[in-house]
């Protein structure tokens, strides 16, 4: 009884008021920032949880944003980012959610969020935040702060390479503002530095820095160290311990161009002491040290280029990697994430190096093993994470914390539409400050779910693929896995099948990729292919051989992962061997010994799956009968479905988006024939129904758990060309929501071509259900279809459309299972009758 009173006097003396709330919180901070350590903030920590629970009045809820805003800026100087960030946005939710006033949110939060959001790599965040404030300091009338956001939006462009934007955006904002001296250098210095980069500045500027910059990107680094010990003297000796690092980093890269190796240890060491507080030069870091900070990034990655050893260099670079994922864990927007994957891809080309170079010393398969990982380390990434969201939710159907998750990624998904289809309205400030309160309110609370789904099924989110996963999955000697990695030196082709693994390395030179582009260039229009019939024999086989294909002619099944400017290229259409043959069906195309699957990585090769049965067709026809964009053809299609399945079939009228959007989530196949585009702007993408247009950004919110999707459309897997990822195309777009088989097309494809290659796919599929023989079958049934004039038989008409998914488990197997068991039935019957006659 004693110590329920003791517990209860404890709870009481610590409870205060309503009117001394207010006065308790500002005391605590007081308290916090007269002693601030770390046992303090454990303090400030307890108490905030118990003031978070008793504020109600607008004076207690600024006490409470102002303590937030102090206890981050505490963490952002300690290193301590994300908890920084968590914090600061706390604070600027209290501080909208209640319409406070009387605090100047926008120097003491949003500002510092903002740069927090850059230095962690969360760009589309960072950009939002910005442009939220800049949005408040121009309707407030307050011109300085305005600028000083302008300024670091600027700062924000270019850490991502928009320069001809910084330089658009900061000769205007010196053109209609009256900005005071400091501010004006600092747009001129961004606009010049811009300048450089773009390579638009001859000879020397008037800065020792951009003087500095201008001879280091020409190649002169004694010149440009001399400039830069000139910018060192200028320096302000009152900087930041962030700024004091990036200068100490800027300094190491230019020794180690030097080849000052010496120097450039010292000088990283130098910079770990003041990232990682305990760390003395000749220490080993593990992942237990780091935390995450972009800078730390650039420390391991020049650290690896100084080792002397593979293994020190992989050490450092997979240190670099770790780093890279904890802020990647960090981020819930998409684009973000993608943005990312340029410095992934870098790092992964060094280490497949090294691992070829231990290979060809040491001759150990695990080597190769590693550089494989490598090569998919980086690979359409964001698939992967969101391929791997999904199969949690099906192992765990009734978690709560993953319906959340994935209820608050559609409305981000949303926000993100919205907000991309208003930027160039006249919207009023309000509007404005709404829609990036909401979607900075989503962005936190996916951050915190997020990070407990990553902390409840650790397990789950194991993204390494063994090479024994991958043989166990092709099982027979007839099947290749063949994944290519597109690097800036050379472009790996690795080769993996039931019992080997082999690594070709092909020199990236320009008669490489003048022929790669000569040959998608083919595929333009229908006249380059029949006008140019020997010189496209020519490059075909060509490519053919500089791809290294011919080492793949023993297997019949191959599946591939392709890279880069290798998306665009529709392997099936390649020649396997010369001829002077011009009639097409007579050509020695590769699909005519060999059945050729795409995948956008080994996981989702690994978890596919290309047997299909299919009960009941969904299909949208818009027709747009008596347009310009009339698709009479496409009816031809639509009759073939309903012919041969169970099918739900919308024409004309009826194919509208918002039916294509209820229908989507429970249709077991999906079938879109209509018209779509891609004008390399990601945000313009889109299919077309009969009202309205689906664009890329709605296609992320869409819930799709079709088996198959067939996109019988013009250029659904063209796209932006992003590394790592590939194309930003509307095909794409449904392989993120996580269809795991797709049929789509890679160029401006003919009506009455595709009408009969599609109608022969669902016979096909009917027949064999399996999709990828399927495909197969419909390409060689109309490639040898007598009554089609040669000229329709060039690959232009039949090659547009791949199959992305998963190879069919071997049919022959259960086949002959099912003869042998009926062959051991026939003689059981027939020794039972020839017994009963003896």
């Amino acid at each position: 009884m004693r110590i329920i009173l003791l517990f209860l006097v404890s709870i009481i003396s610590f409870s205060v008021s309503a009117q001394e709330l207010e006065n308790s919180i500002y005391n605590a901070l007081d308290e916090f920032l007269k002693n601030r350590s770390d046992t303090a903030l454990k303090e400030l920590n307890k108490k905030e949880v118990v003031f978070e629970n008793q504020v109600g009045n607008s004076n207690e809820h600024l006490a409470l944003v102002i303590l937030q805003c102090n206890k981050a800026f505490f963490l952002k100087e300690n290193g301590q980012f994300q908890k920084s960030i968590h914090s600061y946005e706390k604070a600027r939710k209290r501080f909208t959610d209640h319409n406070l006033q009387n605090y100047d949110i926008i120097e003491y939060c949003l500002k510092p969020l903002g740069n927090l959001y850059i230095q962690t790599k969360d760009f589309v965040n960072a950009e939002n935040t910005i442009k939220y404030y800049i949005s408040i300091a121009e309707k407030e009338r307050k011109q300085s702060q305005k600028i000083a956001g302008i300024i670091n939006l600027l700062a924000l462009y270019q850490s991502i390479n928009k320069h001809k934007v910084v330089v658009k955006i900061a000769t205007e904002t010196l053109n209609l503002y009256q900005v005071d001296e400091d501010q004006k250098k600092n747009l001129e210095d961004i606009r010049n530095y811009s300048l450089l980069l773009m390579n638009t500045t001859n000879g020397e500027v008037s800065s020792n820095y951009l003087n500095y910059i201008n001879w280091l990107n020409s190649g002169d680094f004694h010149k440009a160290k001399l400039f830069f010990e000139r910018a060192k003297k200028e320096r302000s000796i009152k900087i930041s311990i962030r700024d004091k690092v990036k200068y100490l980093l800027e300094e190491a890269q230019l020794q180690l161009l030097l080849k000052n190796s010496v120097a450039a240890n010292m000088l990283l060491d130098e910079v770990l002491m003041n990232l990682i507080p305990t760390y003395q030069p000749g220490d080993h870091i593990t992942q237990d040290h780091l935390y995450a900070e972009s800078l730390l990034i650039d420390v391991f990655d020049m650290k690896a280029s100084l080792s002397t050893t593979i293994e020190d260099s992989l050490d450092n670079y997979n240190l670099s990697f770790y780093v890279s994922d904890l802020l990647e864990r960090n981020i819930s927007v998409e684009e973000t994430k993608i943005l990312l994957q340029s410095e992934k891809r870098k790092r992964s080309e060094k280490c497949i190096q090294l691992l070829l170079q231990d290979y060809e010393e040491n001759r150990t398969i695990e080597s190769l093993e590693k550089a494989f990982n490598y090569a998919n380390k980086g690979k359409a990434s964001s698939l992967k994470d969101r391929l791997m969201h999904k199969r949690i939710r099906k192992k765990y159907p009734n978690d709560s914390l993953l319906k959340i998750e994935e209820s608050l990624k559609r409305q981000q998904v949303k926000l993100t539409s919205i907000i991309l289809s208003l930027q160039e309205e006249e919207l009023s400030m309000d509007s404005i400050q709404m829609l990036y309160n909401e979607y900075s309110k989503v962005g936190v609370q996916l951050k915190e779910v997020s990070t407990s789904i990553r902390e409840k099924y650790a397990n789950d989110f194991n993204e390494e693929v063994s090479l024994l996963k991958i043989q166990q999955k092709i099982k027979d000697k007839e099947t290749a896995l063949v994944n290519y990695f597109f690097g800036e030196k050379n472009l790996y082709q690795f080769i993996i099948t039931s019992k080997h693994i082999k690594v070709n390395t092909i020199k990236v030179t320009s008669d490489l990729q003048k022929n790669i582009l000569d040959y998608i260039r083919f595929f333009n229009s229908p006249s380059v292919i029949n006008n140019n019939v020997s010189d496209y024999v020519l490059k075909s086989h060509n490519l053919y051989k500089k791809l290294r294909f011919d080492e793949l002619e023993e297997y019949k099944n191959i599946v591939l992962i392709t890279d880069g400017l290798l998306n665009f290229i529709p392997f099936e259409t390649l020649l396997s061997k010369k001829t002077d043959d011009l009639y097409f069906e007579n050509m020695p195309f590769l699909m005519k010994d060999h059945k050729i699957t795409y995948a956008f990585n080994t996981n989702t090769f690994l978890n596919g799956n290309g047997n299909l049965n299919p009960k009941k067709i969904t299909g949208f026809f818009p027709v747009f009968k008596g347009t310009i964009k009339e698709l009479s053809y496409s009816l031809n299609e639509a009759n073939v479905i309903e012919k041969e399945y169970i099918s739900e079939i919308y024409k004309n009228e009826k194919a509208k988006k918002d039916k294509f959007i209820e229908t989507s989530k429970e249709a077991e196949i999906l079938h879109v024939s209509t018209h779509s585009r891609n004008t390399g702007v990601i945000s313009d993408a889109y299919i077309e129904f009969y009202d309205e247009k689906l664009y890329l950004n709605d296609l992320y919110s869409l819930e799709c758990n079709a088996d198959l999707v067939v996109l019988s459309a013009c250029d659904t897997g063209i796209g932006t060309l992003v590394k790592g990822e590939g194309a930003m195309s509307i095909a794409r777009g449904f392989s993120y929501i996580g269809v795991e088989n797709l049929i789509f097309t890679l160029w401006e494809i003919n009506d009455k071509s595709t009408s009969e290659v599609i109608q022969s796919f669902y016979t096909s599929l009917k027949e064999i259900n399996s999709i990828d023989d399927a495909s197969r079958t419909a390409k060689l049934k109309y490639l040898n279809n007598p009554e089609i004039e040669n000229a329709y038989k060039s690959p232009y008409y039949w090659g547009a459309f791949v199959y992305y998914g998963s190879v069919s488990e071997n049919q022959n197997t259960s086949q002959l299972f099912y003869v042998i068991l009926g062959l051991v039935i026939f003689i059981i019957i027939f020794l039972q009758i020839a017994k009963k006659k003896f």
